[in-house]
């Protein structure tokens, strides 16, 4: 079975996405002020929501993501939908067999199955809650 790779995003460096984000704010505010022909400002709307929903929709390109900044993230691992946590709420992280489980500071308990994703993946992801757990405290 070919193993799976891990998408790792880091959202602050990601400027891309920020451009993007940036043209459906204008799109839309353009369009909200009626600055121009009715027809056009029925396109600036639509465009300025199809380019919210390409921004959000990006963590459904990949069936395995780590979208992540200085304050928290969102893991996807052989999953549709991500599990959401901060980095400071982080207790504990346990990498056992074929499961990854993080434990937060509310005993919540946010388990993951790595079943046929490359170890180097996994180990730079628990690296990556490691290093952003002990910088915040």
């Amino acid at each position: 079975m070919k193993k799976r790779r891990i998408h790792f995003l880091n959202i602050n460096k990601d400027r891309f996405m920020l451009v993007v984000m940036i043209m459906a704010v204008v799109c839309l505010g353009l369009g909200l002020l009626e600055a121009f022909k009715e027809g056009v400002n029925y396109y600036l709307i639509a465009s300025s929501y199809f380019l919210m929903a390409f921004y959000f929709s990006k963590i459904f390109w990949y069936r395995n993501m780590v979208q992540y900044n200085k304050l928290g993230g969102t893991i996807k691992i052989n999953s549709f939908f991500g599990k959401s946590f901060k980095f400071k709420s982080v207790k504990g992280i346990i990498l056992e067999k074929n499961t990854l489980k993080i434990t937060t500071t509310n005993n919540k308990n946010l388990n993951f199955d790595t079943t046929g994703i490359l170890s180097e993946d996994i180990d730079k992801l628990v690296e990556l809650l490691k290093n952003h757990k002990t910088t915040l405290k």
